[in-house]
């Protein structure tokens, strides 16, 4: 098989960081203090460790220069991110063949800890034809393109346009605390190859070049380009999904202290989660009961579930290739454990399923795998009582308009004070359902 030592780098339009004009409008933006946030990835840079992982790599990168606690053993006693950990919203092996999407890329993004602003650029003109075909295509690809955090994740990043672009870049630049990076397409730049990720370290005013932090070190170094040139290769329609690709801005988000409980959607009825949750089928089930007792209610609800609830939420963060949890916070998890099993909802629900009349409840009570539970963290909470833990997290996180035709006992249940460990995994899971219901 033909194999390659690098490749050379176009210039024009690419200028070689270590050349001597790149050396010298890098410490001309040092001056002029748009060279600031190079420094935090600079410390974290690293080449990916697959040709398929510029995604996963940019994101590590990002993740560990904004010093986020992945709260999960990497290798020995060390927290660290790794492109490896970065699984929850596509199987790792799935990646490693085919790359991530934009949009799963944000979706991940979030469920480690990052604040995000997501930019689909517009895209260029095509040929019609294409245009065509990329529409056919596009709603299968909607459906495909699932992660933990979104069901159609194609249909919420929002379009950017050029300005917000370099204002974005320019701050990120000037050290404002958050990274951007950009998914492109190489051929605009004259480079072999189409889509990449890759993050920005640092912009020149007067030259209006960005220095690009290629995370593919094996193929091309770090190298400035033309802002307007980069903004353009980031309008290239991406084939996989049928849209334009963009950029992303991430920051930490200081406010995602959760360390239990998580949105999953890598099961196959994890759809069927979605819309009963998100489309409605609540508020009707609620309204075909209006009038009837909160026990009574909250029975037809559980009752209508698609599956046992591991086909939508999981305990975080589950550590990578074994069956055990590797997380440093036991302490808390426990304590939101206990928040929640103490709360009204979760008793309402575990005297309902200690009824034994729900579909998939025998089944779920009796497999470790469908809990998705962690034995060390709810080891005090016996099976269904761990089942009723999942339930009562999920439906008081679901969005307060489905309870319009509740019975008054069962609002003052779901509008009951809850400890403060409990109500930061509650809030964690409603703020990842509000991503999903876009």
């Amino acid at each position: 098989m033909t194999s390659f030592y690098r490749r050379p780098l176009p210039s024009p339009p690419c200028t070689r960081f270590s050349t001597p004009k790149g050396k010298l409008w890098f410490v001309e933006a040092l001056q002029e203090g748009t060279a600031e946030g190079f420094f935090p990835v600079a410390e974290q840079f690293s080449t990916q460790a697959e040709p398929a992982f510029c995604g996963l790599t940019t994101l590590s990168v990002v993740l560990n220069a904004l010093e986020v606690d992945p709260r999960r053993a990497w290798k020995g006693v060390w927290r660290w991110y790794h492109e490896d950990m970065l699984d929850c919203c596509e199987d790792i092996e799935k990646v490693r063949q085919n790359g991530i999407t934009f949009e799963k890329l944000a979706c991940l993004a979030r469920c480690n800890g990052l604040c995000v602003k997501s930019r689909i650029s517009p895209a260029k003109e095509t040929d019609p034809s294409e245009v065509i075909k990329n529409m056919m295509d596009l709603e299968k690809n909607l459906e495909e393109d699932m992660c933990s955090c979104s069901r159609a994740p194609a249909q919420k990043s929002e379009e950017g346009n050029f300005e917000e672009f370099r204002k974005d870049v320019q701050a990120s630049a000037a050290g404002d605390g958050s990274i951007v990076i950009v998914s492109y397409s190489r051929s605009v730049l004259g480079q072999t190859g189409d889509g990449h990720f890759s993050p920005i370290g640092a912009y020149h005013r007067g030259e209006d070049q960005v220095l690009v932090m290629d995370v593919a070190r094996y193929k091309y170094p770090p190298h400035w380009v033309p802002l307007k040139l980069l903004w353009e290769a980031t309008r290239c329609v991406d084939k996989v999904t049928g849209r334009s690709r963009g950029y992303m801005k991430f920051a930490k988000d200081t406010s995602m202290d959760a360390s239990l409980l998580t949105i999953d959607l890598r099961h196959e009825d994890s759809s069927k989660w979605l819309d009963f949750l998100l489309s409605g089928k609540i508020p009707e089930i609620l309204e075909k009961n209006e009038g009837k007792d909160a026990t009574t209610q909250l029975h037809a609800i559980l009752t209508m579930m698609p599956s046992p609830p591991s086909a939508v939420i999981s305990c975080y963060p589950k550590a990578n290739g074994t069956s055990c949890w590797a997380c440093c916070r036991h302490g808390e998890q426990r304590e939101a454990a206990e928040g929640i099993y103490q709360s009204s909802m979760r008793k309402a629900v575990g005297q309902i399923l200690a009824k034994k009349d729900i579909p998939w409840h025998t089944d779920c009570i009796n497999s470790i795998t469908g809990l998705h539970y962690c034995s060390m963290m709810m080891e005090n909470y016996n099976g269904m009582e761990r089942l009723a833990i999942l339930l009562a997290a999920l439906l008081l996180a679901i969005p307060s308009t489905s309870w319009e035709h509740a019975d008054n006992r069962l609002l003052e249940i779901i509008n009951e004070k809850l400890s403060p460990a409990a109500k930061v995994e509650v809030d964690h899971l409603r703020s990842q359902l509000q991503v999903l219901n876009g």
